[in-house]
């Protein structure tokens, strides 16, 4: 009775009945119109508060495109400068096949999918190919996103051709289609693969059949990126969010909805209007954070649904967050500490960087704020007081956000797999 009682207060005049999750034909629509909560958003006050963050962990699973199911790595093991130890080709990469989602690793191999669509295992300690796969050449497959749970693999193309490989040996276990157009990354929960597609469904499969179980829909949105928002779980708990601003928390295993929101405002002053969520939700304990292109981040009791704080910071990059600190960056190219609890804001800092370059998913490793930016080059950041440390230059470009194994940093970068410590 209380989860209806709370789905009739954030909605309103939406009609439950209309939730037939489990139904292809039933879209799940917000009714009515977008209303502006422009003049209703928490001013987002500054805090002078001691920022303790939680010791650093080496990190031995990078499984999905946000690291883990709940998209939020925390405090990660790792060192102060970063040396090169070595590189290998991956495949080419070109304007018409793209990498758009991270590699996925364990602590013995890394996996990644490059532009021309080659599945390859790399030795995370020798840097040696261990094995590799190539799929279609067809013009219509241009990216594809990787998942990885014990010894399986799993690769999803963007026209979802679902692929399950062995993980130590290359070889497929069954390939399935799906027959729509991926958008989000892969996320493993509850035994199931989830992911969504560019009509706004999202689909549960079976991990082990590969088969459909069900799919989740909401309204389409007209404009909206290519790449879009990986859905986060916690216990069961699946939070999708969608291109038209939509922010749903479903039960993974039964599809039963619990609670809807929004993460939109329409202001007539922003000529950016695109409500699409492009970085993922990130959950840290009963907290999940969700971002909008749109200027507008808000986070929710992932319970209920309460709206906690909302703040006009919006972006696509995926907050990271450790212990009550949550570190991020907005469209404006500034990076802030907050307090997750209450969204107030600690530290701001404007990076310095080119109009053209593009900033990935900040990462927190040793004590350091690591963003990576397009052009090669690593800021450093600490945590504490907003200080850039230092600029150092890696290599001579990044094509995704980088991932963390065993106190290795692994780029990608113009075809090659670059590794650090």
């Amino acid at each position: 009775m209380k989860k209806t009682q709370n789905i009739k207060k954030k909605l309103g005049i939406l009609f439950f009945s209309t939730l037939i999750l489990g139904c292809e034909n039933a879209p799940l629509p917000l009714q009515g119109e977008k209303v502006s909560i422009f003049n209703k958003e928490k001013t987002q006050k500054t805090e002078n508060k001691k920022i303790i963050l939680e010791k650093p962990y080496i990190n031995k699973l990078w499984n999905s495109n946000g690291g883990n199911s709940e998209n939020n790595m925390g405090h990660i093991a790792g060192h102060k400068k970063f040396h090169k130890l070595y590189s290998n080709d991956i495949g080419s990469v070109s304007s018409k096949k793209q990498i758009l989602y991270t590699p996925v690793a364990n602590e013995n191999m890394v996996f990644t999918i490059s532009g021309n669509l080659r599945l390859t295992a790399i030795n995370i300690n020798t840097g040696k190919t261990v094995w590799f796969q190539k799929f279609s050449n067809n013009d219509l497959i241009k990216f594809g996103t990787l998942a990885l749970n014990g010894n399986d693999l799993y690769l999803l193309t963007n026209n979802s051709q679902l692929v399950k490989l062995n993980a130590k040996t290359g070889e497929i276990i069954y390939s399935k289609y799906f027959n729509t157009n991926l958008k989000s990354g892969l996320t493993i929960c509850d035994n199931k693969l989830f992911f969504t597609n560019d009509n706004n469904e999202t689909f549960a499969i079976n991990q082990t059949t590969g088969e459909k179980e069900y799919i989740h829909k909401t309204i389409e949105e007209s404009s909206s990126f290519i790449k879009g928002s990986t859905p986060a779980c916690k216990d069961d708990k699946l939070i999708t969010a969608f291109s038209n601003g939509e922010v749903h928390m479903i039960m993974a295993e039964t599809s039963t909805p619990i609670w809807l929101d929004s993460v939109y405002k329409i202001n007539p002053s922003n000529i950016n209007t695109i409500s699409d969520i492009i970085a993922n939700p990130a959950i840290k304990n009963n907290i999940v954070v969700v971002k909008s292109y749109n200027d507008i981040t808000k986070a929710f009791d992932i319970d209920e649904g309460k709206t906690l704080w909302i703040t006009s910071n919006g972006g696509k990059t995926t907050p990271i967050i450790s212990n009550d600190t949550m570190f991020d960056i907005n469209n404006n190219k500034v990076l802030f500490a907050s307090n997750v609890s209450n969204g107030n804001k600690i530290w701001e800092t404007k990076l310095n960087i080119k109009q053209d370059d593009i900033f990935f998913d900040p990462l927190l490793i040793n004590n350091q704020i690591i963003i990576p930016v397009s052009n090669g080059d690593i800021i450093k950041v600490n945590p504490y007081n907003g200080n850039i440390i230092e600029t150092e230059s890696l290599t001579s470009q990044i094509d995704v956000s980088p991932i963390v194994i065993n106190d290795k940093l692994i780029i990608i970068s113009n075809g090659d797999l670059e590794v650090f410590n």
